[in-house]
């Protein structure tokens, strides 16, 4: 018996199943440009959130106001702390919706440094430091 030489019949038939199989290099192109460009989006995105910074200071807490320095001479409020701000306890609790017991409303300076985590807000051309955060 002779052997029989492969129709050309087959072939086609087995291309399409191999083409089948491998991915379109069209489709994989496009899904590295998307990842690229989610990652560059992502990238610019986590750069526009505000740097935090810590800093020990020294604070004036009146009725309606709570204003910190981190100036040794009295009188030069930086950092502004919102009433309500997250705060920390001296146990390590954490508090948020209601002022700091470290900075209570008595129109008088803090006795020892208070820890403090702020961010530069920027509104309109105007800037200040604001607390996010209080350490007691």
């Amino acid at each position: 018996m002779s052997q029989q030489e492969p129709s050309g019949q087959d072939k086609p038939a087995n291309h399409a199943r191999v083409s089948r199989l491998l991915p379109d290099r069209r489709g994989a192109a496009a899904a590295a440009a998307l990842l690229v460009v989610g990652l560059a989006v992502g990238y610019i995105a986590g750069q526009q959130r505000p740097a935090m910074h810590k800093a020990e200071v020294r604070c004036l807490s009146a009725i309606g106001d709570i204003s910190c320095t981190d100036d040794p001479d009295p009188g030069h409020g930086e950092f502004w702390v919102p009433r309500d701000v997250a705060w920390i306890d001296s146990g390590g609790s954490f508090h948020m919706g209601d002022r700091p017991e470290c900075l209570p409303p008595t129109g008088r300076g803090t006795e020892g440094p208070v820890g403090i985590t702020w961010v530069t807000v920027e509104v309109s051309g105007r800037s200040w430091k604001q607390a996010v955060g209080v350490e007691c």
